[in-house]
């Protein structure tokens, strides 16, 4: 569940640098993204990111603790 958790971070930042491969002002209007399409694409990747850590820290809490059972501390 931990690599899952490191493994989001990773994921979201690759996911907002995918804006960085778009067309830019230079393009042809029909390759042309518009800001519009780039905002909700940036607040849903936001949006996934928030909902994915709030599932893994509900999983991560379920999780049993690393003690030692042998008693020392």
């Amino acid at each position: 569940m931990m690599d899952a958790v490191r493994l989001l971070v990773i994921l979201g930042a690759g996911l907002w640098m995918i804006p960085l491969l778009w067309p830019s002002d230079g393009a042809s209007e029909a390759e042309a993204v518009s800001t519009s399409r780039a905002l909700l694409y940036v607040f849903g990747v936001w949006w996934f990111l928030i909902v994915g850590s709030a599932f893994l820290a509900r999983g991560i809490r379920r999780m049993p603790s690393r003690t030692d059972d042998s008693g020392a501390a």
